[in-house]
């Protein structure tokens, strides 16, 4: 019996310590996306690591370069300067948070944009180490 007290604390320990740090990644997800929407992209930027390495089927090759995504994106306000995001869903899973959302905004050409996408965050010790962002762009 008295094994089996240290082992479920164990077990209890891990378990509210992965529960926390879901809580965190999920916090984290929803201050990036309002950063997003406000268009502070360096606030948006400072919840990823400094080597966080960004995939995108639109860059070609994953960057791994902020200051590349911080040119790009305000790129993307340059052309599209309405541009949000509507979240539709969020899925906490370990390390990974995984969101599914809507991109949507005019560009000064006046065309519209409402893009579904899917992204899928990796964090690690609180920062995204890795950003995979899924869309058909057709």
């Amino acid at each position: 019996m008295t094994k089996i007290i240290p082992c479920l604390a164990f077990v209890l320990i891990a378990f509210v310590s992965h529960a926390q740090n879901r809580n965190k990644n999920l916090e984290a997800t929803q201050h990036i996306f309002e950063a997003f929407n406000a268009h502070k992209w360096e606030q948006m930027l400072s919840y990823y690591s400094k080597d966080a390495v960004f995939h995108d089927a639109s860059l070609g090759k994953p960057i791994q370069d902020p200051e590349t995504i911080l040119k790009r994106h305000q790129h993307l306000e340059e052309y599209f300067n309405d541009i949000r995001v509507d979240l539709k869903s969020i899925y906490p899973s370990g390390e990974n948070v995984i969101i599914e959302f809507v991109s949507t905004g005019t560009s000064v050409q006046g065309e519209k944009l409402n893009l579904p996408i899917c992204t899928i965050l990796t964090f690690k010790d609180g920062k995204v180490v890795r950003d995979a962002t899924y869309y058909d762009n057709q």
